[in-house]
């Protein structure tokens, strides 16, 4: 910091706004769909809102998916596009075909997280699952 602003009446403050995460598009042509295993998928979130999406970029609770169903899981149906996909059990109802799919996707993030808890810090299960419900605050197994 240039020495003016220490002797302001006022100084400039030292700290900043923590950056926030996101996910990168350099690495784009890499990625493949989960589902389709096309290319250039997109990252999509499996926990979002204010912090809980950085958190899920910074722990990895991420899946890549191509554009139609990275749509679908935000709510928007193109049932020209899905019906091309040919996703098993997608359709007739692809939006409740996307809530069961987001469902299993949490609890597969949770029982890993737990695991991977137990096994590295060597917690017993009731710490891990308080562990997982101070970073996340949902139990997704016991739904």
């Amino acid at each position: 910091m240039n020495s003016y602003y220490k002797t302001c009446p006022y100084p400039k403050p030292a700290t900043k706004k923590k950056k926030r995460k996101q996910n990168g598009w350099k690495d784009k042509p890499k990625r493949h769909c989960y589902y389709t295993g096309r290319p250039y998928a997109e990252r999509h979130e499996l926990f979002y809102g204010n912090p809980l999406r950085q958190i899920s970029i910074s722990h990895g609770f991420q899946v890549d998916l191509c554009m139609p169903i990275h749509k679908l899981f935000h709510g928007i149906v193109d049932k020209e596009k899905l019906e091309s996909l040919n996703v098993p059990g997608m359709l007739p109802d692809p939006l409740k075909w996307a809530a069961n799919e987001l469902k299993k996707l949490r609890q597969v993030c949770q029982r890993d997280y737990e695991d991977q808890a137990q096994i590295e810090l060597g917690l017993t299960p009731e710490q891990a699952r308080d562990g997982w419900m101070q970073l996340i605050g949902r139990n997704y197994l016991d739904d």
